[in-house]
């Protein structure tokens, strides 16, 4: 009965100690009125900035799957996501300008993921086709 006894003293008299480190940890030096005082040091967090990706300039929709987000994430491993012109005579580039700067970014492409990138894409969207049911054999 006296171990009992003893060990529920011990019991309380933890709770009590952690409790008041508690209360003290927010306290009143810490917090005022529910605002963060002066004696806190406020360490701003830096925003978040998304990644540039390279372009490649479309005017059809054709082997883009721009609604598959597999096909995207896997475009975007590679570096570069796909821009659908929608109307071709409204655009900011001609269809010669369009050549070129496409072929800038595959010639930048290349370079990063070494030559066959298309092939590896491809063989990618394939697999994500199958596996997200948008291919059909």
């Amino acid at each position: 009965m006296k171990i009992y006894s003893i060990l529920l003293l011990l019991f309380c008299f933890q709770n009590f100690c952690f409790s008041q480190a508690k209360q003290d940890k927010y306290g009143q030096d810490y917090f005022e009125g529910g605002l963060v005082s002066s004696a806190v040091p406020v360490i701003p967090i830096p925003p978040t900035q998304k990644p540039v990706y390279m372009t490649i300039l479309k005017y059809t929709t054709k082997d883009v799957w721009a609604g598959n987000l597999c096909v995207l994430e896997e475009t975007h491993n590679m570096g570069f996501e796909y821009l659908v012109v929608c109307n071709p005579k409204v655009t900011f580039m001609t269809k010669v300008g369009t050549f070129f700067y496409n072929f800038g970014s595959n010639v930048t492409l290349t370079f990063k993921n070494g030559f066959g990138w298309r092939k590896r894409l491809r063989q990618k969207v394939d697999e994500c086709r199958k596996n997200s049911g948008d291919y059909v054999w």
